[in-house]
């Protein structure tokens, strides 16, 4: 766990955008929905990818020699920590905090476009959100994923309305071996395999919970 002064230094730090002279930073992002497929050069995931590569598939100006000339044009404040690597889709920044707040950013602007208060857990390791978020596109719906405390949740992208949730006290047993058996494979997926992935886990996971009288929306 950061120290007090390294965690007082983090507070509320989500990203400092920078951009080089010149060179245009993405459109902020229209309504969302699944209009159009999540493109080539977003980061909608950690690591980019299922495969994780770390880089950027498309081109850039920023080298090392161009580096220096690197400038920020915004700062956001979280209410808390954020330790997470932001993810970014369609010009939209999507990142949490330890306090529980998950946001949606403009990239451009670094206005905020909305947030997500996650159920807040008595005992966890650090922070409520500590991790990255993922965004795909399920049954036309684009959606974003994450995990807080003990929850996963799901919101709708485009405005954060809770689409599911899933707590660890309330998983069903087909749930939990579901998710056993198959959580690993979803590693080594990409592309299209992981989006039907996700498709096949909302599905199975709604029908379940529903059944049990346990689905949060």
């Amino acid at each position: 766990m950061a120290s007090r002064a390294v965690r007082g230094a983090l507070i509320g730090a989500v990203a400092s955008v920078v951009v080089l002279t010149g060179v245009p930073v993405p459109a902020s992002a229209s309504a969302q929905g699944a209009a159009k497929p999540i493109g080539r050069c977003d980061w909608p995931m950690w690591g980019q990818n299922a495969e994780r590569p770390f880089a950027d598939p498309c081109p850039t100006a920023i080298t090392p020699q161009t580096a220096k000339d690197l400038q920020q044009i915004w700062f956001f404040n979280a209410k808390d920590t954020v330790t997470a690597t932001p993810t970014i889709v369609d010009g939209v920044a999507y990142v949490g905090d330890w306090s529980g707040n998950f946001y949606a950013i403009d990239v451009k602007t670094g206005k905020h476009r909305w947030t997500y208060q996650a159920h807040v857990h008595g005992t966890v390791y650090a922070g409520q959100i500590v991790s990255s978020a993922a965004v795909a596109d399920a049954k036309g719906v684009r959606t974003v994923y994450f995990g807080g405390g003990k929850t996963l949740y799901a919101l709708r992208a485009e405005d954060g309305k809770l689409r599911w949730s899933v707590t660890r006290e309330t998983e069903s047993a087909d749930w939990k071996r579901y998710v056993s058996e198959n959580a690993l494979k979803a590693q080594f997926m990409s592309g299209p395999d992981f989006v039907k992935w996700l498709e096949q886990a909302e599905t199975l996971h709604k029908d379940l919970m529903a059944k049990g009288g346990l689905l949060k929306h």
